[in-house]
């Protein structure tokens, strides 16, 4: 799970707290850049710790509304975890963690969560119609369409293990096709909504 908040702990379980269970992987995104997680119960790769990349996309969050001053629309980005630079970089750590763990490799399903926490706290902030909500929601499409290119590219999304469900076998990211964006970055995902709860089903 790539996320923000301990709270977010909850859709991972106990990891190796409940005995015997795996030191599931975990990193929570730090406002120094870094990552933390439950050392006792949860695993982080290492790679993960002082991960590059996030300047970048701060100059990229800085230069977006015209002036290069250190701030995007009027606030700081390092301190302000709604910048579109956190999105990105949280998108690259994603794709690290997809591209060297062997997720999905054997008959066993695995799960990977990741939470976009930046539209919440912009909305908190300033309302769900304002500039910088629109800037960072922009931000997130952005990134799901990266990841859903990202899957394309590595032609892993469409090769489930052959034991899995039909079901089982769509990338969450492909929730992005419904909302008609998706086009422009794979054109391969035919996806449906199936049942009374919404389940996603993708070929």
């Amino acid at each position: 799970m790539l996320g923000w908040s301990n709270w977010h702990l909850g859709m991972m379980g106990h990891g190796a707290g409940a005995g015997g269970d795996d030191s599931d992987h975990i990193a929570m995104v730090l406002l120094n850049g870094n990552v933390g997680s439950n050392p006792l119960h949860y695993s982080t790769p290492s790679y993960l710790y002082g991960f590059p990349g996030f300047s970048e996309h701060a100059t990229t969050s800085d230069r977006a509304d015209g002036k290069t001053d250190g701030l995007w629309m009027g606030h700081e980005i390092l301190t302000q975890t709604y910048a579109p630079a956190w999105v990105h970089y949280e998108t690259d750590m994603a794709e690290a963690l997809l591209r060297r763990e062997r997720y999905g490799r054997n008959s066993v399903p695995d799960l990977f969560f990741i939470n976009y926490k930046m539209t919440d706290y912009a909305g908190h902030e300033y309302f769900m119609d304002s500039p910088e909500m629109g800037s960072v929601l922009a931000a997130q499409d952005q990134a799901l369409g990266a990841l859903l290119g990202f899957f394309g590219a590595r032609d892993t999304e469409l090769r489930p293990h052959p034991h899995s469900r039909p079901w089982a076998r769509a990338s969450a990211f492909s929730l992005h096709r419904l909302a008609g964006s998706a086009g422009a970055v794979g054109g391969r995902h035919q996806c449906r909504v199936q049942g009374p709860c919404g389940r996603i089903a993708c070929r």
